[in-house]
């Protein structure tokens, strides 16, 4: 496996906790905006958790990505 490899599956994993992190922060909070008045929209949950999804994803194609040998 070279080096390249390595940095794109690294690059997958990272990415993916970092979209997973957010996704989770959604949902907990409901908000997607700075403005205290905002109310919260369940587009924002809905969305919180397509974004755990991706995350999930992302996370693990890159993990399954970094222990193929092909």
């Amino acid at each position: 496996m070279d080096s390249m490899t390595k940095i794109i599956s690294f690059s997958f994993i990272i990415s993916g906790i970092i979209v997973l992190i957010a996704g989770i922060i959604m949902v907990q909070t409901g908000f997607a905006t700075f403005e205290t008045t905002a109310e919260p929209r369940v587009g924002l949950y809905i969305g919180g958790i397509f974004t755990i999804v991706g995350g999930v994803f992302l996370t693990v194609g890159g993990i399954i990505y970094l222990n193929f040998d092909g």
